[in-house]
């Protein structure tokens, strides 16, 4: 299973323990704690360097596909 590198996990670590008086910033602590969450049940599902890459490029990931006719052959003993 993949999982986050060391430099990213150092970083989660620093936002876990990051606690702010101001409403503001600790609503974006949560975000970002979310947004972890998010990327790292993501990262189980896709390599983490196409998700690396899908990140630096900034497109929006869209769910689709193409459809083909397919022949199966199904063999049995």
């Amino acid at each position: 299973m993949a999982s986050l590198d060391t430099k990213q996990r150092g970083l989660t670590k620093q936002i876990e323990a990051f606690q702010s008086p101001f409403d503001e910033i600790q609503s974006l602590r949560n975000s970002m704690e979310s947004m972890r969450g998010a990327l790292e049940t993501f990262v189980r599902y896709v390599p983490q360097e196409l998700m690396r890459d899908l990140i630096q490029s900034g497109e929006q990931i869209e769910v689709g596909g193409v459809k083909r006719e397919v022949t199966l052959v199904v063999y049995g003993y």
